[in-house]
C-alpha cells in the first residue's frame, strides 16, 4: 500500500499538526503530489514540502506557474529555494533553416528514426511557436520581469540553484508541444542567457538570498534509468558526452564572467555581501591553451571576493578536459579573507604548501570543518604540511578530513594531530597500515 493511500484513513486526520508535517516531509515529490489529493488537511501538510523547492526554466508555462505560485497568498509562504535549468531551444531562424538542420542529423541510430517525424507540419508549427515565445520572453524582458516580481513576493526565498546539467526541468513543457521526440541536437543549456538574468533579478528584487549553487540539485537529479522515456526530448548521455557543439556539458567561463566578474558595482556588491553559502559543482573547461580555465577561476575568485560574509564554500572538481590541468587554491580565493568562513569543502585542486598554510592561518579563527579531496601538493608532502599546520592556532576546528590525498582512498581524519591532541602522524599511520595490508 502506498503511503498516500495509508494517509487517507481518517484516524490520521487527528494527528498533531507537527507530527503530520514531519511524516509528509519524508515523502518523495511524486508522492507529495498524490497526498495533496487526499484531503484539505493533507493538501496543506504536503504543500510546505512540495513548494519548499520549485523548478523553473525560461519557458512560458513554467514562468506562468512560477508567477501563480508567487501570487498565491499561501503557497508563496512556503518557497525557500528556486532551481533553474538553462534549457533552451536553439534558434535556427526560420522553420526551413531549422528543418535543414534536422535533415543533417546522423543517419544511424535513434536520431535518424526520430528525424523522420520531425518533418511533420505539427512539429514545425511547434518549433515556430516555441521560438516565437522564446524570442518574445527575451526581447520584451517578460522573463526578467516575472522573475523580479516573483522573487519580491516570496518572503522565505533564501536559496538559488542553477542546475546547468539538468535533463528534466523543462522537458515536460517541451514534450507537451513536440511529443515524445528526441530533439537533443535542437536544445542547449544556455547559461550565458540565464545567469545574468537571474543575478539581475536577485539585485532588482532585493531578495534575501543566502545560498547560491551552481550544479546538480538533489531534488531534481537526472533519472538515468528512465532517460529514454521520461526525458525523451533529449539524446542519450553517450551523445551528450561526445562534446557536441550544441551539448555543453558544463557552464562556460563566458557565462560566469559576464555575470559575476562584471558584477562589481554597488547593487551587485550589496547582493553578494548577503551570501552565506557558495556551492559550485564540477566544471569542465575545454581549451588547448588554458584560457578558459583561467577565466573560470577569475570569475569564481570574483564571486568569493565580492562575498566577504560567506560561511560555507564548496568547490567541486574544476579542470581542463584537454590538458588535465587543475586550478590552484590561490586561484580560487586570491587574497580574499572571509571573516565568517566556517566550512570548507574543496576537491581536485593543486596548491603549494606555503599557500595552504597562509590560507588556513588567515581563517584559523573561524574554521570549524575542513574537507580536502583529491588535492595535489606542488611541493613537499602531506606529513610536512600537517606538521606546519600544528603551529596554526585554530580556535574552533572540529573536523579536518583528507580524502584520497597521499594515496589514501578513504577519509582520513587529521584534526587531532593538527590540534596537538596527539603526536601520532595520521599520514604515517595510514601508510603503515596500507603496507601491512599489502604484505598480507
Amino acid at each position: 500500500m502506498h503511503v498516500y493511500q495509508l494517509l487517507s484513513f481518517s484516524p490520521l486526520e487527528k494527528f498533531p499538526g507537527e507530527l503530520l508535517y514531519d511524516i509528509v516531509s519524508t515523502l518523495p515529490r511524486q508522492d507529495l503530489l498524490r497526498v495533496r489529493l487526499v484531503s484539505k488537511t493533507f493538501a496543506t501538510a504536503a504543500a510546505s514540502s512540495l513548494f519548499h523547492t520549485i523548478p523553473v526554466w525560461l519557458g512560458l508555462k513554467s514562468l506562468e506557474q512560477f508567477k501563480a505560485i508567487s501570487e498565491h497568498h499561501q503557497l508563496s509562504q512556503y518557497v525557500k529555494e528556486i532551481v533553474f535549468s538553462p534549457l533552451r531551444f536553439i534558434d535556427h531562424g526560420s522553420a526551413d533553416q531549422y528543418l535543414d538542420q534536422i535533415r543533417r542529423l546522423p543517419s544511424h541510430g535513434s536520431s535518424w528514426e526520430d528525424s523522420q517525424t520531425l518533418t511533420s507540419a505539427g512539429h514545425i508549427a511547434a518549433y515556430k511557436s516555441s521560438i516565437e515565445t522564446q524570442r518574445r520572453l527575451s526581447s520584451q524582458g517578460i522573463d526578467s520581469q516575472i522573475l523580479i516580481e516573483g522573487m519580491r513576493r516570496l518572503p522565505q526565498l533564501s536559496s538559488i540553484t542553477v542546475d546547468f546539467l539538468n535533463f528534466s526541468i523543462g522537458c515536460l513543457e517541451l514534450m507537451t508541444a513536440f511529443g515524445t521526440l528526441k530533439a537533443g541536437l535542437s536544445l542547449t543549456y544556455d547559461c550565458e542567457h540565464l545567469l545574468p538574468l537571474i543575478f539581475g533579478a536577485m539585485i532588482a528584487s532585493k531578495a534575501n538570498i543566502k545560498t547560491f549553487k551552481l550544479g546538480e540539485h538533489e531534488d531534481f537529479r537526472q533519472d538515468l534509468q528512465g532517460f529514454g522515456t521520461r526525458c525523451s526530448l533529449l539524446e542519450s548521455l553517450s551523445s551528450a558526452r561526445d562534446g557536441g557543439r550544441n551539448h555543453p556539458r558544463t557552464i562556460s567561463s563566458e557565462a560566469l564572467l559576464n555575470t559575476f566578474y562584471l558584477a562589481d558595482e554597488p547593487k551587485g556588491r550589496k547582493t553578494l555581501r548577503e551570501l552565506r553559502s557558495l556551492e559550485i559543482s564540477s566544471i569542465e573547461t575545454n581549451s588547448d591553451h588554458g584560457e578558459e580555465l583561467n577565466e573560470t577561476m577569475t570569475a569564481i575568485r570574483q564571486i568569493i571576493g565580492l562575498s566577504p560574509n560567506l560561511e560555507k564554500v564548496t568547490l567541486g572538481e574544476i579542470s581542463d578536459k584537454v590538458s588535465g590541468k587543475m586550478p590552484s587554491l590561490i586561484s580560487a580565493f586570491g587574497s580574499s579573507k572571509l571573516q565568517r568562513l566556517q566550512k570548507l569543502d574543496v576537491y581536485n585542486y593543486a596548491s603549494e604548501a606555503n599557500d595552504m598554510v597562509h590560507f588556513f592561518r588567515s581563517h584559523a579563527a573561524t574554521l570549524v570543518e575542513i574537507r580536502l579531496g583529491w588535492m595535489t601538493l606542488l611541493d613537499g608532502n602531506w606529513s610536512s604540511l600537517l606538521t606546519r599546520l600544528r603551529q596554526v592556532k585554530f580556535l574552533r576546528l572540529k573536523h579536518f578530513v583528507l580524502n584520497d590525498c597521499d594515496d589514501n582512498e578513504v577519509d582520513l581524519e587529521v584534526q587531532n594531530y593538527v590540534l596537538g591532541k596527539t603526536d601520532f602522524d595520521p599520514i604515517v599511520e595510514a601508510r603503515t597500515m596500507r603496507d601491512n595490508l599489502a604484505s598480507t
